[in-house]
C-alpha cells in the first residue's frame, strides 16, 4: 500500500521527495496509506536524501519515471486479469455443485472456492475415483516400497502422477501448517518429533489432505475437523 502511494505522488523520484518538506512528504503520504508507520517514513526520507547526491539528468529521470509507471500499470493489469480468471473459476464451481450437491463447501481455515476449483480442475470428478488410493495414483502421491529381500530402502512417493494436482496441493496446505491453523500440531509433531525434513512433511500433510478431502466429498457432509484427524472406527468410538 505504502508502494503505491510513493508511486502515485511521487512516482519514486527522490529529486521529487526531496523538494517537498519532510513535514509535506509525511502529509502526502499518509494520505495515499493511512496506516504507513513513523519509521517507515523517515526510512524514505532518509533514502531519498541519499538518492539525491547523485546527480542525474532531468530527462533521465523522467524517462525512468515514466518506465516505472508503465511496469506498475501492466502489474496492475496482471492482478486484474487474474481476478476475473478467478471469478470465472468459482462460476464453474458452482455450476458443478448444481450437477453434483456432494461438492464440499468453502470452508474457512481449509479450503476457499478458489482452491477448490483448482484442486477439482486437476482431480477432475471425484466420483471417478473408487477410492482415496485411485486418487492418490492419478496424483503420483502414493507410495512406492524399495524392498528385495534382506534390502530396505526409502519408501518415496512415485510422481508419476499429474505434477500440477501435487503443485496445487501444496498451496492449498502452506498456510494451513502454521502454528493453530488445522495442521499446525501434525506438521509440528513430523517435524519436531518425527525428525522429518520440512519437505518430506509437507508431502505428508498433502498425502494426508487429499486422502481427507476425498473422504469428505464422499460423506456428503459438513466439515468435521474431529473427523477430519481420525480413522472412521475411532470417530465411531469417541462418538
Amino acid at each position: 500500500m505504502s508502494g503505491l502511494a510513493l508511486i502515485e505522488a511521487y512516482g519514486c523520484n527522490p529529486y521529487r521527495i526531496i523538494k517537498a518538506s519532510y513535514m509535506g512528504f509525511c502529509a502526502r503520504m499518509r494520505k495515499g496509506a493511512p496506516r504507513i508507520q513513523k519509521q517507515t517514513l523517515g526510512r524514505l526520507w532518509e533514502d531519498a536524501q541519499s538518492s539525491v547526491l547523485n546527480e542525474q539528468p532531468e530527462q533521465y529521470l523522467q524517462t525512468l519515471e515514466m518506465h516505472l509507471r508503465q511496469l506498475i500499470n501492466d502489474w496492475l493489469e496482471q492482478i486484474r486479469r487474474k481476478e476475473e480468471m478467478v471469478q470465472k473459476m468459482v462460476e464453474v464451481l458452482n455450476r458443478l455443485r448444481g450437477k453434483d450437491p456432494k461438492i464440499p463447501p468453502s470452508t474457512s481455515g481449509v479450503i476457499n472456492d478458489k482452491n477448490m476449483a483448482r484442486l477439482l480442475g486437476e482431480t477432475g470428478p471425484l466420483g471417478d475415483f473408487a477410492n482415496w488410493r485411485m486418487l492418490m495414483r492419478y496424483g503420483g502421491l502414493n507410495i512406492r516400497m524399495r524392498q528385495s529381500g534382506k534390502y530396505q530402502g526409502q519408501n518415496k512417493i512415485t510422481k508419476r502422477g499429474r505434477p500440477l494436482l501435487r503443485k496445487v496441493l501444496q498451496h492449498i496446505v502452506l498456510p494451513l501448517v502454521r502454528e493453530g491453523c488445522l495442521y499446525g500440531q501434525y506438521y509440528y509433531r513430523k517435524k519436531e518429533i518425527e525428525k522429518m525434513p520440512g519437505n518430506k512433511a509437507m508431502t505428508c500433510v498433502a498425502r494426508h489432505f487429499l486422502k481427507k478431502f476425498y473422504g469428505w466429498y464422499k460423506s456428503g457432509e459438513a466439515f468435521n475437523q474431529q473427523r477430519f484427524f481420525s480413522c472412521e472406527t475411532q470417530y465411531r468410538k469417541a462418538a
